[in-house]
């Protein structure tokens, strides 16, 4: 990862928030800008000061194996100036993230897209492109990156968290977003002074090189990903950290190594050598015992304008932030089938941890419920619903339905709701309603999504313990109002 001179081999430009974009399967959103000096919303309430209630800034969601492809990587990025330290001990999470996002410089907050690789290469912001080989190859590359973490305790998702402090690989681009020209495969942070732990990383990984070449994008996400945890590169072939390359497939050494690219030197924090394996169980633990299953449930269902559909919402929560997948299963005359979201069976978006199905219209009843599978392989149904058949909405102009991201879970006090709107008509305005520790009421414009109708926002809640009722209120071109029903979120203690 090449970095700029600081004078100490390092350099860090302390940042602001973020443009956080995602393409297909995420809806738009707001997201909070807790520094007021960078404001990068659009349409939606300014960041307030004050330690009570406050609205935060918008966020616009925007094949076979071949042979070893060689690469190069850039130099790591040394950082300067850490994040908070981690207020939990225990399993970390890394998020594989395959969709376009836009990031800019500060201190590493993957939860926030704020990045210090983008302050070592002098790159205010930027916006990069998502994984480009389908999806049959970025299930490949998921499940490599989890089998090289295999035996540390760290979870490996491609579901993206709710809950901050995970690192985050983002895969797309070629580089020269990042001033990269060079051909390097990606690009991180590292702690080279004190060999810790770079909390809440973002790491690059330039897939857009690769071609279908899905075990070298693979061992590339694992050497950048391995950077944040303090590991330099090696001199050694079978290691995803060397240079070398000619020995085949590439997995964590456990022997003494020299470091180094093109020859032998000396490694970083005055370590003499490097095994890869015995540093990473230090920083990561050993090999995680995942016992604790997800919970999940599904959302009341809301039917098309049309009447030709109706859409489930199942939302689901891990513990340790690491969803791997949710499954939708419908039962109609006694058949069932199982859709996963993103398998292509049925219309699905998945965004944190809010899936929403899409079911086409039947004569008949459906039985559904939902199953939630973590990266421990621990699974959890939901309770079974009944979707009528026959739906008619003619003389229904809205309907809505409002589904937090984070109910029940906010962390710090950052809470993301999302509204499903869906109207004949041309939507007016939707608002976000809620009441503050103090009673005080709040009113606050969600940010509309692309053609699925939904509709985000998020807030920094303040003053006082406990819960928060929030409500959202849409009203069409014509005048004509909607009330959602309410929906209660636990403040984390």
């Amino acid at each position: 990862m090449s970095h700029g001179d600081g004078g100490d081999g390092s350099r860090y430009d302390e940042g602001a928030m973020i443009l956080d974009r995602r393409a297909v399967r995420v809806s738009i959103g707001c997201l909070l800008a807790a520094w007021p000096a960078v404001f990068l919303g659009v349409g939606c309430a300014q960041p307030t000061p004050e330690a009570g209630d406050a609205a935060l800034a918008c966020y616009a969601p925007t094949g076979a194996l071949g042979d070893e492809l060689p690469h190069g990587f850039s130099a790591p990025v040394p950082i300067r100036v850490h994040a908070p330290a981690r207020v939990s001990t225990g399993t970390r999470v890394v998020y594989l993230n395959r969709s376009p996002r836009t990031y800019v410089a500060g201190i590493d907050d993957a939860q926030a897209g704020s990045s210090s690789v983008l302050s070592s290469q002098d790159v205010d912001q930027v916006g990069l492109g998502g994984f480009q080989q389908g999806d049959a190859a970025w299930h490949e590359i998921v499940q490599c990156v989890r089998d090289q973490y295999a035996r540390f305790d760290v979870a490996v998702t491609d579901v993206r968290p709710v809950t901050p402090g995970y690192l985050e690989a983002h895969f797309g681009g070629s580089g020269p977003e990042l001033g990269i020209h060079d051909g390097s495969g990606g690009i991180a942070p590292i702690d080279s002074i004190a060999c810790g732990v770079v909390e809440g990383a973002v790491v690059f990984v330039f897939s857009d090189l690769f071609g279908t070449n899905t075990r070298s994008i693979c061992e590339v996400g694992a050497h950048e990903i391995a950077h944040a945890f303090s590991l330099d590169h090696e001199y050694r072939c079978k290691d995803p950290m060397t240079y070398v390359q000619g020995c085949g497939e590439k997995e964590f050494q456990h022997e003494e190594a020299p470091c180094g690219e093109g020859g032998a030197r000396a490694c970083i924090c005055g370590r003499p050598s490097q095994n890869s394996v015995a540093i990473l169980r230090a920083q990561l633990g050993a090999q995680r015992s995942d016992v604790v299953p997800p919970v999940v449930e599904i959302l009341p269902t809301v039917a098309a304008p049309s009447g030709q559909g109706t859409y489930v919402q199942v939302r689901a929560h891990d513990p340790d932030a690491a969803l791997a997948v949710v499954e939708l299963h419908v039962v109609r005359a006694g058949i069932e089938k199982v859709s996963v979201c993103g398998d292509g069976q049925l219309p699905c978006t998945l965004d944190g941890e809010l899936a929403s199905f899409a079911l086409p219209m039947t004569r008949s009843d459906l039985r559904v419920w939902a199953v939630a599978e973590d990266t421990g392989g621990n699974r959890t149904a939901s309770s079974e619903v009944v979707v009528r058949g026959g739906l008619d909405l003619s003389d229904e102009k809205i309907a809505l339905a409002v589904a937090p991201l984070a109910a029940r879970y906010a962390p710090r006090g950052i809470v993301e709701v999302q509204a499903l709107v869906l109207s004949d008509d041309p939507v007016a305005s939707a608002l976000l309603v809620w009441l503050d520790g103090d009673g005080e009421r709040h009113e606050l414009p969600l940010c509309p999504g692309m053609s699925d109708g939904r509709y985000g926002v998020s807030v920094r809640l303040g003053r006082g313990e406990g819960i928060r009722t929030f409500h959202v209120e849409i009203t069409d071109v014509l005048g004509r109002q909607v009330r959602s029903a309410d929906d209660v979120v636990h403040l984390a203690q």
